[in-house]
């Protein structure tokens, strides 16, 4: 889940605590299972770093591409 630049911390954190509530449910787990998918529950900053080492790891091979989004 994201939420847009500037959203105020104290709502970051309120749905950060409910996906790690979702994210514990068992029934979601067996969805997520289901579509080949895995609950992997992370805080905001554990998954802003996951996004900067995937956007550092990809943006070159992007740009190298010509790949454009239209």
């Amino acid at each position: 889940m994201v939420a847009p630049r500037g959203t105020p911390e104290p709502a970051v954190q309120r749905l950060a605590q409910a996906m790690r509530v979702a994210l514990e449910d068992q029934d979601v787990i067996g969805i997520l299972n289901r579509n080949g998918l895995e609950a992997m529950p992370s805080t905001p900053a554990e998954f802003a770093a996951a996004w900067a080492a995937e956007r550092t790891k990809w943006e070159p091979i992007i740009r190298e591409s010509g790949i454009r989004i239209e």
